[in-house]
């Protein structure tokens, strides 16, 4: 017997069941199309803003002593310096990648901001659902290029990015109750305290709510 559709696209297969017709289907692949071009302008659009920006005085001083190190010299020697060697290193692999230039560090940098973004909407989406976790990745490459010229790409962020691969694992292994999550969330927080040593509080936070 034939199921009436109601206005739901639906359809009764032979065991009675109901199923999607094949136009909802055609209709939702077509928005899943649309959503995904759009996320690859806002990606690309916001990508090549990014890396068109007047380097920040932090990064000149990184790619510096990056270049200096992968010519030899050994960490920190020439160059006066206070800062941790996370993000340094993260300059190291940005110049032996993508060469000495001004854009080097951006893509990276946006990448990895790209990355936080993931695991920010992986975050929502458990928490508030997935319409948010959408409009999370969806703005948070404006709002990552569109802040202050000295704020993205200095090693404070480059620790955050890190720092939301950690939150992310943390409430996996709190939801799912599995150990090996914390592994991920400890070699991702150790990256963000070298990078910025004053994140280790947060694992003595991360072991009091474990």
């Amino acid at each position: 017997m034939d199921l009436p559709d109601r206005g739901l696209g639906l359809s009764a297969n032979e065991g009675g069941k109901q199923t999607l017709a094949p136009q909802n289907i055609g209709v939702q692949h077509g928005a899943s199309w649309i959503f995904a071009l759009l996320f690859a302008a806002v990606f690309v659009g916001c990508g090549a803003l990014y890396l068109i920006r007047p380097a920040n005085p932090d990064q000149l001083a990184f790619d510096y002593m990056a270049w200096r190190q992968l010519a030899g010299e050994a960490p920190y020697h020439g160059f006066i310096n206070s800062d941790w060697p996370g993000v340094i290193w993260l300059h190291v692999l940005s110049v032996s990648v993508f060469g000495l230039n001004l854009w080097s560090w951006r893509l990276l940098d946006f990448m990895l901001a790209n990355m936080a973004a993931l695991f920010i909407a992986g975050i929502v989406r458990r928490s508030v659902g997935g319409k948010a976790a959408f409009y999370c990745m969806l703005l948070y490459p404006f709002f990552y290029v569109g802040l202050p010229y000295w704020i993205p790409g200095n090693h404070d962020m480059a620790a955050t990015h890190f720092a939301c691969g950690c939150l992310w694992f943390h409430q996996s292994f709190l939801l799912d109750d599995r150990r090996r999550f914390q592994w991920g969330a400890g070699v991702l927080l150790s990256m963000a305290i070298l990078c910025k040593p004053t994140f280790a509080p947060v694992g003595l936070l991360l072991l009091i709510q474990a």
